[in-house]
């Protein structure tokens, strides 16, 4: 890349500072990132001390019994998983995760 208009850029292999150009744009970019991380855990962290933060809502846990009741409607061999996931509110993987412990 080299900027017609802009003479200190240029990233051409003729250029011996093109490598430490790219360093630094990298540098700035992976500031800008870890700002960004650290404004998001600001946040996070204000919003659960207002209750209103609870993090990613589960379909399921392990003493769930709606897993339990898939898996037996999935043996019945009655219905498609994905109905039987509709119905007991069990994602599909989860189902299938099961079914690949109880075997």
């Amino acid at each position: 890349m080299k900027s017609l208009k802009d003479t200190w850029l240029d990233l051409s292999e003729d250029n011996p500072y093109s490598e430490f150009l790219m360093t630094v744009m990298g540098g700035v970019n992976q500031l800008e990132r870890d700002l960004i991380r650290i404004r998001q855990r600001e946040g996070i962290g204000l919003a659960k001390k207002e209750g209103k933060y609870r993090g990613r809502v589960k379909k399921y846990h392990s003493k769930h019994e709606g897993i339990n009741y898939a898996v037996e409607l999935y043996r019945e061999r009655n219905m498609t998983a994905k109905k039987i996931c509709k119905i007991t509110n069990v994602s599909r993987s989860a189902l299938y995760r099961k079914l690949a412990k109880r075997k």
